[in-house]
């Protein structure tokens, strides 16, 4: 896998309810900026979900991004799916699994930004 030129990574809550509340909650990671990404609504289609781009100077900066989720969903008091995509490849987390995806995520991270 080549390294990309811009650590970053996309992150798609299982709804529109938790887009706020993950985007402020990512956002208290250091060097990291959160920007959400609106969706095209194409014809035919109802709607569409937003996702958050986390963007960060190295991969280390993401790192520290992802290692807060497990936290994240913790908190929620619904269950909540958060989908990662770092590059091409995508996790699909939540509170039952977190624990056990964010040390491969980490890894995927630290592949990509060395």
């Amino acid at each position: 896998m080549s390294a990309m030129t811009d650590p970053r990574l996309w992150l798609a809550p299982g709804t529109m309810a938790d887009l706020g509340p993950l985007r402020r909650w990512v956002a208290r990671a250091p060097d990291v900026g959160v920007e959400t990404v609106q969706a095209d609504i194409r014809p035919g289609e109802l709607g569409a979900a937003d996702t958050l781009t986390v963007l960060a100077g190295s991969g280390g900066a993401l790192v520290v991004a992802i290692r807060t989720l497990p936290d994240f969903l913790r908190a929620r008091r619904t269950n909540v799916t958060i989908k990662v995509k770092v590059g091409e490849t995508t996790f699909e987390i939540d509170v039952k699994n977190a624990e056990d995806m964010v040390p491969l995520i980490e890894q995927l991270i630290e592949r990509v930004w060395p």
